[in-house]
């Protein structure tokens, strides 16, 4: 009965072998998005190699019946699950980011460049907690600016959250409609739900 499957599936049982399926289980394992030259050291697989196995490997995912699918997000490649069911599962594994600390984020993401007084005003006294615990984990940086800081997203973000885009506008409105900053017909939110031109001021988080 092996030797059948190995026969149907046409898997190698050296992994040499198959170097598409290496590259597959490299992107699997790791975690996070690799770049070419990373999977290239953990799989020793040549660089056009791997950029051709990728390319081929997306393509497959695309026509897959499958939860995952793996995406280019910047100069990085990802396995990560599909939006819808990325929503679906969110609530069965601990979210790394408090939900008040990715509000904090999104409202970044949204008005960047955005300065951090104007962000207390928005998110309360939090904002020095939540932009602190944002730059410890490399999404946000701060540029001095006068008496404050000025707060942007880095190139991490989007690979962080598995965003299949390096566009800012398609990345802030994809995780401001993620928290709920967005009204329906996509203007920011305020927490009483009024849709304003304005940074929206969903008030001081509870916690």
């Amino acid at each position: 009965m092996s030797s059948k499957l190995k026969q149907r599936t046409d898997v190698p049982d050296d992994p040499r072998q198959a170097p598409d399926l290496l590259i597959e289980a490299a992107l699997f394992s790791a975690g996070e998005p690799l770049s070419v030259d990373e999977i290239v050291s953990k799989t020793q697989v040549g660089e056009e190699t791997v950029e051709e196995c990728l390319e081929e490997i997306e393509a497959r995912y695309a026509e897959m019946r499958t939860s995952f699918h793996v995406v280019r997000s910047g100069n990085k490649w990802g396995m990560v699950l599909r939006e819808a069911f990325a929503d679906e599962s969110r609530d069965l594994v601990p979210p790394e980011i408090p939900f008040h600390v990715l509000r904090t984020l999104a409202l970044i993401a949204y008005h960047q460049p955005l300065l951090q007084s104007d962000l207390q005003d928005m998110v309360g006294s939090k904002v020095y907690s939540h932009v602190g615990t944002l730059v410890d984990l490399g999404l946000v940086s701060k540029e001095r600016e006068g008496i404050t800081y000025e707060l942007t997203t880095t190139s991490a973000f989007p690979e962080y959250f598995g965003i299949p885009s390096d566009e800012n506008e398609r990345i802030r409105n994809y995780l401001a409609e993620k928290v709920g900053l967005l009204s329906d017909g996509g203007a920011p939110q305020t927490q009483d739900g009024d849709a304003r031109d304005a940074p929206p001021v969903p008030g001081t988080d509870p916690d």
